[in-house]
């Protein structure tokens, strides 16, 4: 927290970048509270005092299934950063919506999977046919959490083959990628492959090993270097008034031909705002508003 508000409020977009990963920490938080109380929650229902808690067994699976993805749209902005710095498009360069706006679009259908499966898991307890959907779900999401990590571990080969160009911190983003990917191969071998005991001793350190702690270690690499620096990412006070305009999605003023064309960059604004509609919209339906003002939070952070 220190270092954001200090090293990093600007540019105000790296700001928001990085806040992602203290929503990320703050989600985590809450997985590991809600998990201690489902805990308490089925020591009852064993002894007959209480029914189960389905608020508490969604809660716990949305924000395990879509939390691990906030770290890769981070990943994704940072390699996007990266790939523009010799242009002068270190925050909205068109090189950068090139090369990774489909990834961020991918992994927002990611996102969408993960609640699906997520708020679907209560009623997949007693019903085989929700039960195989539920499967679906988790299988596609985090296929194409595996696949965006992938191609972005793969562009990251492509930068650091650039010559003249920052091979470490191509390096850097590549290897952390790749390190991540470890968490949706562990989701997909465990959705396909479900063990019979899920609160075996084995499996439980499956589970802190190869998700917990692989997300953890993404988040220390992150935060590890100085970003700006090996990103290549200026300040705002650097940039001209009429590039300031453009971040924020509005046309710029014409200078001779000096014009930027943001229609991508508007299209993905809407696109996100349709996504946040509809995510507040299902869970308010579901009647879980707690658990809405808790995703759309994360939303918010994952799509600035």
């Amino acid at each position: 927290m220190f270092r954001l508000l200090t090293q990093y409020r600007r540019p105000i977009r790296l700001f928001l970048v990085l806040l992602r990963l203290l929503i990320f920490q703050l989600a985590r938080f809450v997985t590991f509270i809600m998990r201690i109380l489902l805990a308490e929650n089925y020591t009852k229902v064993l002894n007959g005092q209480a029914s189960i808690n389905e608020g508490l067994i969604i809660g716990e699976q949305v924000l395990l299934g879509i939390g691990f993805l906030i770290p890769v749209f981070v990943l994704i902005r940072l390699a996007g950063y990266h790939s523009g710095r010799n242009k002068g498009e270190d925050v909205r360069g068109k090189k950068k919506r090139e090369a990774t706006w489909i990834l961020e679009i991918a992994l927002i259908v990611a996102i969408i999977f993960g609640i699906v499966a997520g708020t679907n898991t209560s009623g997949a307890l007693n019903n085989p046919s929700t039960a195989k959907e539920v499967k679906t779900d988790r299988i596609v999401s985090s296929a194409i959490a595996l696949a965006v990590l992938a191609v972005l571990f793969l562009y990251c080969v492509f930068l650091a083959a650039r010559p003249n160009f920052p091979r470490s911190t191509s390096l850097w983003i590549g290897l952390t990628s790749a390190l991540l990917i470890v968490v949706p191969v562990y989701r997909l071998q465990n959705t396909i492959h479900h063990p019979l005991d899920a609160s075996s001793t084995e499996n439980k350190a499956k589970f802190y090993i190869l998700q917990i702690t692989v997300e953890w270690l993404v988040g220390a690499s992150i935060l590890s270097v100085n970003i700006k620096e090996w990103c290549g990412i200026e300040d705002d006070r650097s940039r001209s008034p009429s590039e300031d305009i453009t971040l924020l999605g509005q046309k710029p003023v014409e200078s001779g031909c000096n014009v930027r064309y943001t229609f991508g960059n508007d299209f993905y604004l809407y696109v996100k705002m349709l996504c946040c509609c509809a995510v507040s919209a299902f869970f308010q339906l579901r009647g879980l508003p707690l658990l809405k003002i808790a995703v759309e939070l994360m939303l918010a952070s994952v799509f600035s």
